[in-house]
């Protein structure tokens, strides 16, 4: 906040610290924080238009003969665009490094893309990339437990000239882990499984995209993995449970925490959606 324009026309460094601070909101003036959810300071790299504002913007520095050392942002001389550099946030934060003497948690750390988690759930995490989860169903059959399945259905943010084939794509659902290479269409299947990320090219050039995704896992044997989740093999009916969803493609790590409804009839099948 050090160089915030508290002072209209004083010409500081960042002219309005509203537009800092991240709670998804549309508005940019909109500092509300929904409940429930943890609110990021948020470092947006593509706003500064030089390598100054650039370095300086996300938290780096330069020493005495103007060498830069990036931290959350760094500059792309060739394409004179500023961006996200990884990784995003450190790796070894505690509870502890957001908990004061009153007891109240601090929100997360300067970063260039934030999900709203609770805290623990981002330490656990580790990560600021949610994927785009529209549709996560799965199906438990507890009388012939070869026969669960898993369907998912969303997005995950692609970088500029992103090539699928040969692709690492690792899915992670309550637990229930499957990894896959992609072929130059972006497809995959491993055993009953099967994965695909659809990747849009335009005159053979991709762009920085939300590419579709869907994966399916059948014919499995899912349902002890998902116990501590909540899917047990018991009377339920429409209990709320939180699935949690990581994915990993080469290497970058999305994640989310996705609510779910469940439902099940003891010793038959188990459903939540």
């Amino acid at each position: 906040m050090a160089e915030c324009d508290d002072v209209p026309g004083s010409n500081t460094f960042v002219f309005d610290c509203t537009c800092l601070f991240d709670n998804g909101a549309a508005d940019p003036q909109d500092l509300s924080c929904p409940v429930g959810t943890t609110c990021c300071w948020n470092m947006p790299c593509e706003k500064w238009t030089n390598e100054l504002q650039c370095v300086r913007g996300g938290g780096g520095s330069f020493d005495d003969v103007g060498v830069a050392t990036p931290h959350h942002c760094a500059w792309n001389a060739d394409a004179e665009t500023c961006a996200c550099t990884p990784p995003l946030v450190r790796s070894n934060y505690t509870i502890l490094d957001f908990v004061v003497d009153s007891g109240i948690a601090l929100n997360a750390p300067f970063d260039c893309r934030c999900p709203f988690t609770t805290d623990e759930q981002w330490l656990r995490l580790d990560v600021c990339n949610p994927p785009g989860v529209s549709k996560l169903g799965i199906k438990l059959n507890f009388a012939k437990p070869s026969l669960d399945s898993i369907g998912l259905k969303g997005t995950l943010a692609v970088p500029a000239g992103f090539s699928a084939g040969g692709a690492t794509l690792e899915v992670s659902i309550g637990g229930v882990v499957k990894t896959f290479t992609l072929d130059a269409k972006g497809k995959a299947t491993v055993g009953t499984d099967k994965a695909q990320l659809t990747v849009k090219a335009k005159k053979g050039v991709v762009a920085a995209q939300d590419a579709k995704l869907s994966v399916k896992l059948t014919k499995g044997s899912f349902a002890s993995s998902l116990v501590d989740e909540g899917l047990v093999d018991a009377i339920v009916a429409d209990v709320a449970v939180t699935m949690p969803v990581e994915i990993k493609l080469n290497g970058t790590m999305y994640a989310s925490a996705q609510p779910q409804t469940y439902k099940a009839k003891a010793g038959k099948t188990g459903s939540a959606k």
